[in-house]
């Protein structure tokens, strides 16, 4: 079977759960935000033969998909006028020579969390999501670098293994996690304005550190 359509079929399963508390990707504006990823996010960046995954938080929140239905988040899965995705594809292609379209990504969490963008999740839940959904995918898609944005993105994927997670950001960026047959799990700070002002505090550019060091990982994975 091919991967696209193990994918689907992962897809499916995500289509026909329903967690208490949560809503439904299918629940907005008739279906129209529903599609056959995990995650509408993939849509953008969706090749399965990438060394590279990446994993956010999660798509969307209940509150922004009750605005006005949004044709570009239908087509390309996000806005690619947002500063996070901006960001993202500034910092892969200066650091990694890659875009978007390049590479795989998907959220952790595949469901719409109530109220709006930054209300916060239980680690519980995401943790079940790892298990669930992004574990899958990486079982897939096979990367070589799966890489996390995020601390609480990144602490869930490790428990998700039975790994402890760390305390701080900075900790988790520096500690890369090898799970076997050459794939590695590294943390980010989130592509958000406010997660990349967090890691510079200061008016240090420890962003730019981070992913010059993670490149130089990448190049190790993909000779």
């Amino acid at each position: 079977m091919s991967k696209e359509d193990q994918l689907l079929i992962l897809a499916r399963s995500r289509q026909n759960t329903h967690w208490e508390g949560f809503n439904n990707i299918g629940d907005y504006h008739g279906g129209a935000y529903e599609c056959d990823y995990v995650s509408p996010y993939t849509k953008s960046c969706d090749n399965v033969n990438s060394d590279v995954m990446l994993v956010l938080q999660d798509w969307c929140s209940h509150d922004y998909l009750n605005r006005p239905i949004d044709s570009t988040l239908i087509e390309k899965g996000l806005d690619p006028a947002l500063p996070t995705n901006k960001n993202l594809e500034r910092l892969l292609d200066t650091h990694l020579g890659l875009s978007l379209s390049d590479i795989y990504a998907t959220n952790l969490l595949p469901f719409i969390k109530l109220g709006g963008m930054s209300a916060a999740i239980q680690m519980k839940i995401l943790k079940l999501a790892a298990t669930e959904f992004t574990r899958p995918q990486i079982d897939i898609v096979k990367p070589n670098m799966v890489v996390c944005f995020g601390l609480n993105t990144f602490n869930a994927l490790l428990n998700s293994y039975a790994m402890k997670g760390y305390r701080t950001i900075g900790e988790a960026i520096e500690h890369p996690v090898f799970i076997g047959k050459g794939v590695s799990i590294l943390c980010q700070s989130h592509p958000g304005q406010l997660g990349q002002n967090n890691r510079n505090k200061g008016g240090v550019d420890r962003v730019s550190e981070d992913w010059r060091r993670m490149s130089e990982i990448y190049v190790g994975c993909s000779s």
